[in-house]
């Protein structure tokens, strides 16, 4: 089945466009343009990341045998290092669509933003699950380029490009620290940018390409992690909760952490002793998880508050976007990182911004 593909996108000389390679620690960035045949339809086009890797090689055939017309682009290493990734990305959309032995009289571009080419274009935010033709090239990019990874891996053995296609997985960051231990590894400010926007499920399956299994690994060194370390309290945090409980307030905590794990952090020794009235944690339902606006709405319905009378307290987007879906202000925790783009982002869409503990108690309490 193809669902959520608009096949009234299915038109003469209308190209999809998309990219693989922007997230990856080494290789190219690889793109395709495909101009479908409306004539001969290819069943079970969708985003290729959402493909078995048998289903897109499968497909990768029958697309370039019944495309109208097909091109692939790329940009090597030294452009994306001479460019920087996004231009570097652009460029080799170019190549492709200026690739295509028939012009197109429009090109659709996976994303927000589109190249400058030599024929009009549109951006469609995540158009390889919306546009077919977009599907296609999604298909041809990645089946190229995890062709190209594995045919490196018989050239530079032991790094597991076949596996991991040069995304930073934790098998390529093991594999760096011990192959490559000069190498630069993501920092902290990558890790909070990726979790502020698109959100850390989208980055690990949409930007570091993640199948099923790494994911399964990702998390299991994630909870092997957070299950054995407890994590410290920004001080005065926890003693402004349990004054703010005092009054009569009630604290319901909206995590990406597991429930037991948080509430074993609130538990731990210190004073005043302090614990949620409610905890809705990461081993929740998925589809409930943030930035849905489920927890919000139940905390408010058992704690019997009103939305009025409710308030988000958040670092990141995703907290921002549940508090506004649910109907209730945000205001925004500066003091737990300092990324000038989320600053920027919090101070603009939040009610308030507070740069430390001290700011906001002032705020909570009055």
């Amino acid at each position: 089945m193809q669902l959520g593909l608009d096949f009234t996108l299915v038109e003469e000389l209308v190209a999809g466009v998309d990219e693989v390679g922007r997230g990856p620690l080494c290789g190219p960035v690889v793109t395709a343009a495909v101009i479908l045949d409306p004539l001969r339809p290819i069943q079970g086009l969708n985003d290729s990341k959402k493909l078995s890797e048998a289903r897109r090689e499968k497909l990768f055939d029958e697309i370039r045998d019944k495309a109208l017309a097909w091109c692939i682009g790329r940009a090597e290493v030294e452009e994306i290092d001479r460019l920087n990734i996004l231009q570097a990305t652009f460029l080799a959309m170019q190549r492709a669509v200026e690739g295509l032995p028939i012009q197109p009289r429009l090109a659709l571009i996976d994303g927000n933003r589109c190249p400058k080419l030599a024929v009009p274009s549109a951006p469609v935010i995540q158009g390889d699950a919306k546009v077919p033709a977009i599907a296609a090239a999604s298909i041809l990019a990645k089946v190229s380029r995890d062709r190209e990874m594995a045919e490196l891996e018989l050239v530079y053995p032991g790094y597991g490009l076949a596996g991991h296609k040069g995304y930073p997985t934790p098998a390529h960051l093991e594999a760096l620290r011990v192959l490559r231990p000069s190498l630069p590894q993501p920092s902290i400010e990558d890790w909070w940018t990726a979790n502020f926007e698109p959100g850390i499920m989208e980055h690990l399956v949409r930007d570091l390409g993640m199948n099923e299994g790494e994911l399964a690994r990702e998390f299991e060194i994630w909870r092997s992690y957070t299950t054995s370390r407890s994590a410290p309290f920004f001080p005065g945090f926890r003693e402004l909760l349990a004054a703010f409980r005092d009054r009569g307030g009630r604290v319901a905590v909206v995590s990406h952490s597991e429930r037991e794990n948080i509430l074993r952090d609130y538990r731990q020794t210190g004073s005043p002793a302090f614990e949620p009235d409610m905890v809705f944690g990461w081993d929740h339902d998925p589809t409930r998880r943030k930035p849905d606006p489920w927890p919000v709405r139940e905390a408010l319905a058992r704690l019997g508050v009103e939305p009025g009378e409710a308030l988000v307290l958040d670092d990141l987007r995703p907290g921002v976007l549940m508090a506004r879906a649910a109907g209730i202000a945000a205001v925004g925790a500066g003091w737990a990182h300092r990324v000038p783009r989320i600053r920027d982002w919090m101070r603009a869409n939040c009610a308030a911004y507070f740069e430390t503990i001290e700011e906001f108690g002032a705020y909570l309490l009055g």
